[in-house]
């Protein structure tokens, strides 16, 4: 398993490969991306961290270092790293410590994400982690087109304004999954 380290994003997978001239890590079968969000300050001004307890899965994309002419970093530009998805992505709900792992993903509960891009990999803000995507129940209600955030227990979840009715509905039929 190969491992990139950008900011606050790590990549686990196989088959990624730097390209010096575009000054990018391409990164072909990510298995899954865990990302780290700055929640404070500590009280000497450094930053608390806090592990995303969902992980993007099944990814493909790049990893963009820095701008290809500026690959010995004399000019600042904030906005890099960057990473931009090249197809959709997936976040599953079975991890044991969301409602003790019920929301299996072999029955088709999952959240597809639209291909996406983050900059600023370095100082990732929590506020900027959303998808849009496709929402799976396993049939407990129909597929629908969401928005998935990350919530303040810091697991990534659904959009609460357009999805507050569905939320209720997933809780009472966790048992049936």
């Amino acid at each position: 398993m190969e491992t990139v380290e950008a900011g606050l994003f790590t990549f686990y997978g196989q088959n990624f490969f730097f390209n010096y001239e575009e000054f990018k890590i391409t990164l072909k079968d990510v298995d899954s991306i865990h990302v780290k969000v700055i929640t404070g300050r500590d009280n000497f001004g450094k930053p608390i961290y806090k592990d995303v307890q969902n992980t993007i899965q099944d990814v493909t994309g790049d990893v963009l270092i820095d701008k290809p002419d500026n690959k010995s970093g004399v000019q600042s530009h904030h906005e890099y790293p960057v990473f931009r998805s090249r197809g959709n992505s997936y976040v599953y709900f079975d991890n044991p410590n969301i409602v003790h792992g019920v929301y299996q993903r072999k029955r088709k509960f999952f959240f597809r994400i639209d291909p996406y891009r983050f900059d600023s990999l370095n100082t990732f803000k929590k506020e900027s982690m959303k998808f849009e995507g496709q929402f799976s129940s396993a049939g407990i209600i129909p597929t629908i087109s969401e928005k998935l955030i990350l919530q303040p227990r810091f697991f990534t979840w659904l959009y609460p304004q357009s999805s507050r009715r569905w939320v209720s509905t997933l809780w009472r039929k966790r048992q049936i999954l």
